[in-house]
């Protein structure tokens, strides 16, 4: 009689939720009703090392089996770090017959450009509004802060218009007096096509054509010496041959010159770059009033900044049908000074140049 005394209020404590329940009650959810697992990310594989390139970012295009017919609308790829306070988020929108989908970054280096981990994960999203997410993996940049491309390595060739302007002093005037024709030492403008070869050890020639109706030949060489993350130092080595008309005489005129320098690039992208150049050589055959024939052998200096506007700061425009892009429009501004060691004469200078990169 005391088994049945505890036992009745036992077995009425355990089924009573049962008969409040309609009898649905489980102790172990259903399965429509547990959480969907999170799909899978395929590439890159977790904590694998990225140093550069285009790097595709991989996932299963699945909808969620919960219930089954969730069709993915569009997948947001979600990217951070930990440390860096980063954040980047991209949205891409599937095809259905697709078994897989994959975001191309094109210019991974600009978008994760310090080293180290960084995360990564994707959301589903259907036309309700549901959502779904993915497992969570990283990967670790492993190129140093400062392994930008310079903008003007991105091409090879250019094409630029320059202006070089021969200050009238008063000494200045007094030689040209002496000087006939004064076509060779008056101010004057030329185009030229620009080539460039190489990163570290560079190589660059101009092919002139003159505003004193002639042709000109520029070499110039160039080493990497430092870079970190704050500058690039680059020396170089140069010559200039250029031969031009001298009006009605028989016989043209030949310039040349040899200049000694160097390229302060401020980093990251050299937006700003500092020159400077010492001329131990700078040579312009002349004629006299007289008819004697001179050469004006000049040394010198010469100092100037070239500068590149970004688009982050001025986007690209049209006008008149044509597209412009400052950041393939460097500005160089030169000033210098370079004296006759003949005749004592200092001849003042001024370049501007603008070049189009192609």
């Amino acid at each position: 009689m005391r088994i049945y005394n505890y036992f009745f209020p036992l077995l009425i404590f355990w089924t009573l939720p049962l008969f409040a329940c309609g009898g649905r009650f489980s102790i172990v959810n259903s399965p429509q009703n547990q959480k969907p697992r999170p799909f899978a990310l395929l590439a890159p594989r977790d904590n694998e090392q990225i140093a550069e390139g285009i790097v595709s970012f991989i996932w299963e295009n699945r909808g969620d089996p919960n219930p089954p017919d969730f069709k993915v609308r569009s997948y947001v790829v979600n990217f951070w770090s930990k440390k860096k306070g980063f954040g980047k988020t991209f949205t891409v929108f599937p095809k259905d017959t697709n078994k897989i989908v994959q975001l191309k970054l094109n210019n991974f280096r600009r978008i994760f450009n310090r080293r180290g981990k960084y995360y990564w994960k994707v959301t589903a999203y259907n036309v309700e509004g549901n959502y779904r997410t993915s497992e969570i993996r990283s990967f670790v940049v492993k190129f140093s802060n400062f392994r930008w491309n310079l903008v003007s390595e991105n091409y090879s060739y250019g094409i630029r218009f320059q202006y070089t302007h021969r200050l009238r002093l008063p000494e200045y005037k007094k030689f040209l007096k002496k000087v006939y024709p004064t076509i060779p030492m008056r101010s004057f403008s030329d185009i030229s096509l620009v080539f460039r070869q190489g990163r570290a050890l560079k190589f660059e020639e101009r092919f002139l054509l003159l505003s004193q109706a002639g042709v000109g030949c520029e070499v110039l060489s160039k080493l990497r010496l430092i870079r970190n993350l704050y500058f690039s130092l680059y020396p170089y080595v140069g010559a200039l041959f250029s031969s031009f008309s001298r009006g009605l005489e028989n016989y043209t005129s030949v310039s040349y010159s040899m200049y000694v320098g160097g390229d302060l690039v401020i980093m990251p992208r050299g937006y700003v770059t500092f020159k400077g150049s010492w001329i131990p050589t700078y040579n312009i055959r002349y004629s006299e009033t007289d008819g004697g024939l001179r050469t004006f052998q000049g040394r010198g200096w010469e100092v100037g900044v070239r500068v590149i506007i970004p688009r982050t700061i001025l986007n690209n425009f049209k006008f008149l049908g044509m597209e412009f892009d400052f950041q393939r429009m460097p500005l160089e501004i030169y000033f210098g000074d370079i004296r006759d060691q003949y005749s004592g004469t200092l001849m003042k200078m001024r370049r501007v140049s603008i070049e189009y990169l192609l």
